[in-house]
């Protein structure tokens, strides 16, 4: 009998196709709160497992691996009240669309326009035509100047002054690939991104339930 199956059932797709969605939402809470230790486990298998040590490339790096965490810049600029950190790719780390960028706004990911335009007009020069770089942007605000109600889902927001932000984003780029904040991953950082300190080991189901009902 199927009249009182639930509607969203219907809906759903291949198991595979849904676990990706599960897996894709998990990853960007962890990447939201790098100090906070994910664990997905699909078919009694471990998908991935971030350390939750409070550092961002030691979570790239449990997500994507050794391979792309040591083809990665650092991100580090403030500029107009909007403070930017996080890792960008070389010209290696390109891929053929943007599901490799990241873009948390005061905690929460989001998409923009204008910051991917940004990401796209500072590697104009180092990446081929319909290639995308790596990147995972932080972004720090004032919550004055951000609107997020502009869709349902929240990951949508719009900017008081959208040329402050691009601004901002570009040189933040620019300068990690090119410039004085230029300044590549270190290869021994690389080694063992699984060091945590003590407070870590703490139990995180209620921290991780919180970030849940938060999404």
């Amino acid at each position: 009998m199927t009249y009182n199956t639930p509607v969203r059932y219907k809906f759903l797709k291949k198991d595979a196709t849904e676990a990706g969605y599960v897996a894709d939402i998990m990853q960007k809470l962890a990447m939201a709160h790098p100090d906070v230790s994910f664990k997905l486990i699909s078919d009694g298998k471990v998908v991935f497992h971030s350390p939750g040590n409070g550092d961002m490339l030691s979570c790239i790096h449990s997500i994507y691996g050794k391979e792309v965490t040591s083809s990665l810049c650092v991100v580090n600029h403030e500029q107009d009240g909007t403070k930017i950190t996080g890792y960008v790719g070389v010209r290696e780390a390109a891929y053929g669309n943007r599901n490799r960028q990241h873009i948390f706004v005061n905690g929460r990911y989001i998409r923009s326009k204008v910051i991917t335009s940004a990401l796209d007009e500072a590697y104009k020069t180092v990446t081929m035509k319909n290639k995308f770089p790596f990147a995972v942007l932080t972004l720090s605000v004032n919550p004055q100047t951000l609107d997020v109600n502009v869709h349902p889902t929240k990951t949508e927001v719009r900017f008081s002054d959208e040329q402050i932000i691009f601004r901002a984003v570009y040189h933040a780029i620019h300068n990690a690939l090119f410039g004085e904040d230029s300044a590549a991953v270190q290869p021994e950082k690389n080694i063992n991104p699984w060091k945590r300190p003590d407070d870590t080991k703490k139990d995180n189901k209620q921290e991780i339930k919180n970030l849940l009902d938060f999404v």
